[in-house]
C-alpha cells in the first residue's frame, strides 16, 4: 500500500494512505515529509509474524523429537569377562549409557571413553580388558561373552553380526563369543541382579552339573563358573573309570 509522510515523530511517521486515512507508522523517520513511500499491510505483517511463529514451533518440535530419539533407549549389549558391563544404544546404533554391573566392571570402565556403535564398543572394551590383564584363557570356552538384547529377532541377528564381523577383523574372535538374549530371559537376569550372560553360564553349569546349587552358582564370579564349566566338560568327555568292586574270597 502506498502513503504519503506528513509529520516524522521520534519512533515513526504521521502518513496518508490511499484510503484517506491518517496512520502512525514505525519507521521512515529520515524520510521528507510528503514522500510517497510503500507500507506493509497488516495482513502482509501477520502472515510474516504466523509463519516466524509456525517455524520456531516446528524447529522446537523437530529438536525434541530429535533429542528423544537420540536419548531413548532402543537395544542393550551385555559384556561379561569378569568384568561385567551393560552397554545402551539408541536407534541410530549409537552408545548413549555405558554402566558397570560388578566391581570389576567399574575397574574396567575407569579412565575409560567409550563411544560409537556396538561394534566399536565391544572391540574397545575387549581390548582394554586385554590390556587390564582380565582375560583368562580356557580351552574350550571363549572368556568374553557379548549378549544383544534388541526389540526383534532380526533386529539381534543384525547387530550379532556386525560384532561378530568386528571382532574377527581385530582378530579377537578365539575369545570373544557373540549372542543373543530374549527378553525374558533379560528380565529373569534383571530380578536376580546379574547380567544374562552370567545367568547363562550359571544354567549352562547346572546342565553339565545337575548337583550344583544355582543359590551358590549365581554368587560366583564369571571367572569361577567359566572354570567350573571346563572342569565338568572335561569330566563328562573323559569320564573316571572305578572299575568293578573287587570282592573277596
Amino acid at each position: 500500500m502506498r502513503a504519503v509522510i506528513i509529520r516524522n515523530d521520534n519512533s515513526g511517521s504521521y502518513v496518508l494512505d490511499r484510503d484517506g486515512l491518517f496512520r502512525f507508522v514505525k519507521g521512515h523517520k529520515g524520510t521528507p515529509a510528503g514522500t510517497e513511500v510503500s507500507l506493509r499491510s497488516q495482513a502482509s505483517v501477520n502472515r510474516i509474524r504466523s509463519s516466524a511463529l509456525a517455524y520456531c514451533l516446528s524447529s522446537v518440535v523437530f529438536l525434541g523429537s530429535f533429542l528423544w530419539l537420540w536419548t531413548a533407549p532402543s537395544y542393550v549389549v551385555f559384556l561379561d569377562i569378569n568384568p561385567s558391563v551393560q552397554c545402551t544404544f539408541n536407534r541410530f546404533d549409537r552408545l548413549t549409557n555405558i554402566s558397570a554391573l560388578n566391581q570389576d566392571g567399574d575397574g574396567l570402565l575407569e579412565g575409560l571413553s567409550v563411544r560409537g556403535k556396538p561394534e566399536d564398543v565391544i572391540v574397545e572394551l575387549t581390548n582394554a580388558a586385554v590390556d587390564d590383564g582380565y582375560l583368562v584363557s580356557y580351552d574350550t570356552i571363549p572368556p568374553v561373552s557379548v549378549t544383544v538384547v534388541a526389540t526383534s529377532e532380526e533386529a539381534s541377528q543384525n547387530h550379532m553380526r556386525a560384532i561378530a564381523t568386528a571382532v574377527r577383523d581385530s582378530e579377537l574372535d578365539g575369545i570373544v563369543s557373540v549372542h543373543e538374549c530374549s527378553q525374558e530371559d533379560l528380565e529373569r537376569a534383571e530380578e536376580l541382579g546379574v547380567s544374562p550372560g552370567k545367568l547363562d553360564l550359571v544354567e549352562q553349569l547346572q546342565a553339565l552339573d545337575p548337583t550344583a546349587e544355582f543359590d551358590e552358582l549365581i554368587n560366583m564370579s564369571i571367572l569361577d563358573l567359566l572354570e567350573r564349566i571346563q572342569e565338568a566338560e572335561e569330566l563328562q568327555n573323559n569320564p573316571i573309570d572305578i572299575g568293578r568292586p573287587i570282592i573277596g574270597n
